[in-house]
């Protein structure tokens, strides 16, 4: 940045500088319209092309200043010899017209020439342009090209009065070719309007085109659409259908679920009022308990009075068992009796009817009828006493507490 500073204020100074002294030179300040009215006549022209910021320039404008003075202030000098200066920087086009592409740049144009007919190449000092002018630029030569320059005007003149005919000529040339131009031109724009017509009408059956395509594209992706949106009204359609019919269920298993939760409340109801009774059926199941403990032991007396009965009968079927030999014995003394009375009637049966033969046999009991029928008796008393003594026993009811006494009682007793 401070290179920056230094460089400008370098370039700022310089330019004020340049300034001061370029207005300080004396030397003639030509520009393009001066150059063309001065330069190429009677006199010969030392001219100097420079830029403001030139710093060979302007250590070289105090020599140029003492030839200024030299041939233009001093009377006994030549008059011939004028000196000159062109700014470069304002008259750009006038440099670079002259082939200037450095500075300082000193040409010589001669009396005569329009075009520089010598460089200066040599030393910046006041006697070396003078010696340069000497040298290349004799008064001789200044009336040699007056007289030059009389016969030059004179064919200059001609040249002149023909370039106007040329001008003219090439004027009527200029129009034709700019009519013919014209001609032309106007052919190329029907040419290209009609191009452009043609263009604009192929763009425009194109973009009709494409606009049909594009409401074709359009259409069918409505109708795309319709159809989806179809699908999706007939989705939600069954998608409802489905949640009626799962509501639907959903209310029917709430139902059973509501039942079952009922059938469980009830059952939950029924454990707490079975909860509730446990202490009383506690109280049945010592009831039952003790109720058990009686009934054993009453089943330990019936066993007992069994077993006595069963000795009774014993006793009773060995005193049947002597019956029976009895009736045997018996049986035996009336079977020879029987024997006798057979063959007495088999001696009467030949003079007896068979109906006087029966009768004799319904008024007669035999004795061994008759032991099957005491048989039988005994047999029938025996098994209803036996359940008298049950049903007595078995049809008595006696709350708890009388059980409890029975035991007790029964417990004293054994």
């Amino acid at each position: 940045m401070n290179k920056i500073l230094i460089v400008c204020l370098v370039l700022t100074v310089t330019t004020v500088s340049g300034r001061q002294w370029f207005h300080d030179v004396k030397a003639t300040s030509l520009n393009p319209d001066l150059f063309d009215q001065l330069v190429g006549k009677e006199n010969h022209y030392m001219i100097e092309f420079f830029t403001p910021w030139c710093g060979y320039c302007q250590q070289m404008a105090g020599e140029w200043n003492k030839l200024f003075n030299h041939y233009e202030e001093d009377q006994e000098t030549r008059n011939d010899v004028k000196i000159a200066k062109i700014n470069c920087d304002d008259h750009q086009r006038l440099c670079h017209s002259h082939d200037v592409r450095q500075f300082p740049t000193i040409l010589l144009y001669k009396a005569g020439n329009k075009r520089a007919t010598h460089y200066y190449q040599g030393w910046r000092r006041f006697e070396e342009f003078r010696d340069f002018i000497e040298t290349n630029a004799s008064p001789q030569q200044v009336q040699e090209n007056k007289q030059e320059t009389n016969e030059d005007q004179v064919s200059a003149q001609q040249q002149r009065e023909e370039q106007k005919l040329k001008e003219k000529q090439e004027l009527i040339r200029l129009q034709e070719e700019a009519v013919e131009r014209q001609h032309r031109e106007q052919l190329l724009l029907l040419q290209q309007q009609e191009e452009e017509d043609r263009r604009r009408r192929l763009s425009q059956e194109q973009m009709v085109l494409e606009a049909e395509k594009q409401q074709r594209e359009r259409e069918e992706e409505r109708v795309k659409k319709l159809q989806e949106e179809q699908n999706r009204l007939n989705a939600q359609n069954n998608q409802q259908e489905q949640t009626q019919n799962q509501n639907q269920n959903n209310s029917t298993n709430d139902s059973v679920i509501m039942n079952q939760i009922n059938q469980v409340l009830q059952q939950t109801r029924s454990i707490q009022h079975q909860i509730q009774q446990v202490p009383q059926i506690q109280s049945l199941v010592h009831q039952l308990k003790v109720n058990l403990d009686y009934t054993i032991q009453k089943l330990d007396i019936v066993e007992q009075y069994l077993k006595h009965q069963n000795e009774v009968s014993q006793s009773l079927h060995s005193e049947i068992q002597n019956l029976q030999t009895e009736i045997k014995s018996l049986k035996t003394g009336s079977h020879d009796k029987q024997n006798e009375g057979n063959q007495q009637q088999q001696q009467n049966q030949q003079q007896v009817k068979p109906d006087q033969q029966k009768k004799p046999k319904q008024n007669v009991l035999p004795v061994e009828k008759s032991f099957n029928i005491l048989h039988s008796i005994i047999f029938i008393a025996v098994g209803v006493c036996i359940g008298y003594i049950f049903f007595k026993f078995f049809s008595r009811k006696k709350s708890p507490s009388q059980l409890l006494i029975s035991h007790d009682e029964v417990g004293k007793s054994n």
